[in-house]
């Protein structure tokens, strides 16, 4: 079992905010990342994803790509973001997966470590 983390995946299959309009490195993204996450992550590994996950701006609108992360390998344990205004009652969240963790106000227990997730601003 392996732990990865990894953040800011701004996710838009139901909405149209385009990532690609930031530069050439954002170009086809899903494609990469979903390549690059299929050959490293395996059913038993967990993955962090730490926030900025979907440009949906509702709940409705995030769930093609929470769906789409609920398809790749591995357990997933999800913090909200500050781009991450679809992200409602924690309770309901989690009943979307088992393969699914969201994480509010409390922590993720993996082996011998408690997973929390801090976010600071500064301004």
């Amino acid at each position: 079992m392996a732990l990865y983390g990894i953040a800011d995946l701004h996710l838009s299959f139901s909405t149209d905010k385009p990532m690609d309009i930031y530069g050439p490195a954002w170009e086809n993204h899903t494609e990469v990342l979903k390549r690059e996450w299929t050959e490293l992550v395996k059913e038993e590994d967990t993955v962090i994803i730490a926030g900025d996950i979907s440009w949906g701006l509702k709940l409705s609108e995030a769930m093609a790509d929470l769906e789409w992360i609920d398809k790749l390998p591995g357990k997933k344990v999800l913090f909200k973001g500050n781009h991450d205004p679809w992200w409602s009652s924690v309770s309901k969240l989690n009943k979307i997966s088992e393969r699914m963790f969201f994480v509010q106000n409390t922590f993720y227990v993996y082996e011998d470590f408690a997973i929390c997730l801090t976010i600071v601003f500064i301004f």
